[in-house]
C-alpha cells in the first residue's frame, strides 16, 4: 500500500511539473516544454512502448502524463508543432482484451490510465474505471488484457534536455 501511495504522489507531481528549475542544468529532467518527458521501456529486452508495439527507444516513443492518479492521459511527445496530439488509446472501450494505438485523446480508450508499481519491480500500466484492463505484449505487439492474466512490468526512463537535443538532432533522425 506504501508503494501504491508513494507511486501515486510520484506521478501527481510528475503530471504537475511543468515549470523549468532555476538552476538550469543540462542534465536535469526536461520542463521547459511541458511535463517531463519519459520512455516506458520493457527491461527484458530494452524495448520502449509506442503505441501499438515495442520498438528500439527513440524521440518517437516518449510520453508524458497529465492528470490525475486513475484518470491520466498518457500523451505520446509530439515530433513537431504540425503534429496532432495523441494518446494511448485502446481500440475498443468495451471488450476485455484490445489493441493499442495512438489516438484521439478524446477518446473513451484514452482516458482513465493508472501507472502502479516502483523503478524496482516495474511499473503496471492499466486503464478502465477500475484499472482492470492492463498493457501486455504479444511478441513486439502492444495489447490490454485483464489484468489478473498479468502484465508487462515497465520502466520509467526520464528524457534530459540534453538527451531530448541529441535525438532531435538531424544526426540522430537519420539513424
Amino acid at each position: 500500500m506504501l508503494v501504491r501511495a508513494a507511486a501515486l504522489a510520484w506521478l501527481a507531481l510528475l503530471a504537475g511539473a511543468t515549470e523549468e528549475s532555476s538552476s538550469g542544468g543540462g542534465s536535469r529532467v526536461a520542463k521547459s516544454t511541458g511535463p517531463p518527458a519519459f520512455f516506458l521501456q520493457d527491461p527484458t529486452d530494452g524495448l520502449c512502448l509506442s503505441g501499438t508495439e515495442f520498438k528500439r527507444c527513440a524521440i518517437d516513443t516518449l510520453w508524458y502524463v497529465t492528470g490525475k492518479p486513475g484518470s491520466y492521459l498518457l500523451h505520446h511527445r509530439k515530433l513537431d508543432e504540425v503534429e496532432d496530439e495523441t494518446c494511448l488509446d485502446r481500440v475498443s472501450c468495451t471488450l476485455p482484451e484490445a489493441e493499442l494505438r495512438l489516438g484521439n485523446c478524446k477518446h473513451c480508450g484514452a482516458q482513465q490510465w493508472n501507472i502502479l508499481g516502483d523503478q524496482e519491480k516495474g511499473y503496471a500500466l492499466s486503464q478502465g474505471e477500475k484499472g482492470e484492463h492492463c498493457v501486455q505484449r504479444d511478441g513486439a505487439k502492444a495489447t490490454t488484457r485483464p489484468c489478473d492474466g498479468g502484465y508487462v512490468a515497465l520502466q520509467l526512463q526520464f528524457a534530459t534536455r540534453d538527451d531530448l537535443r541529441a535525438m532531435e538532432s538531424l544526426g540522430a533522425r537519420l539513424i
